[in-house]
């Protein structure tokens, strides 16, 4: 590997200081980035953390805070993928300050499992589901653990309920706050005539007749919200 990079890079050692070490971080930080994840530590630490897989290596970055005011340049780990996998030390600081998750997204991604479904940005994953319908919104939460947490998402279910109402601008504010409090899969689920009862009722609370007689039936305890 080192005489590819040598060659590659024209650099003769016996005239440069580089070393082959120093022109494989380099090409490591250079390469194509496939994740990225910054973090500031765990108090009382206050150091600030950049995580990057890119396609040849692995960079773990830190600024002290208190070197700071000198302007001194971040602390760098860097390791190839196969370097990564072996050492216990970088990933142990990385699930330090991240978390047990990134750390093992960094290490799957460091094994050559790239799964770039799980990593689509969360607009456009909204955009996809938008198209579906709810069998295979149903399927695609039993992929794995992080479609599972997005098809949870109340955004999404709002995003839905909005496209089934024909548009945001057809929902009512009563329904609205009516999500607020129950969230708005459940609102989704929720059958016409239950929804409008529930409606009904909060259009009561709000009313002036309802506030001049201090909500009387406001402790009825009654709920009209169920899942069918």
């Amino acid at each position: 590997m080192t005489d590819a990079i040598l060659k590659a890079t024209g650099i003769d050692l016996q005239r440069s200081s580089v070393t082959p070490e120093i022109i494989e971080r380099r090409q490591i930080r250079d390469a194509q980035k496939l994740y990225e994840k910054c973090a500031e530590a765990r108090s009382p630490s206050k150091d600030y953390y950049q995580l990057m897989v890119t396609e040849k290596g692995v960079v773990l970055r830190v600024w002290k805070i208190r070197r700071l005011k000198h302007k001194a340049p971040p602390g760098e780990m860097v390791a190839s993928w196969q370097d990564f996998r072996r050492d216990m030390d970088m990933q142990e600081e990385i699930e330090r300050v991240f978390g047990t998750q990134v750390k093992d997204d960094a290490v799957r991604l460091a094994s050559g499992h790239l799964d770039w479904l799980s990593r689509l940005p969360t607009e456009i994953f909204f955009k996809i589901a938008s198209f579906l319908d709810l069998p295979s919104i149903s399927k695609l939460s039993q992929v794995n653990n992080h479609f599972r947490m997005m098809c949870g998402l109340d955004r999404l279910w709002e995003q839905l309920y909005e496209q089934h109402s024909a548009g945001p601008h057809n929902v009512s504010k009563e329904v609205r706050k009516i999500a607020s409090e129950f969230g708005w899969k459940k609102v989704y689920f929720t059958n016409k005539l239950q929804l409008r009862m529930q409606v009904a009722r909060v259009k009561q609370k709000n009313s002036p007749k309802d506030r001049e007689t201090g909500n009387q039936h406001a402790g009825s305890g009654e709920t009209f919200l169920t899942q069918q």
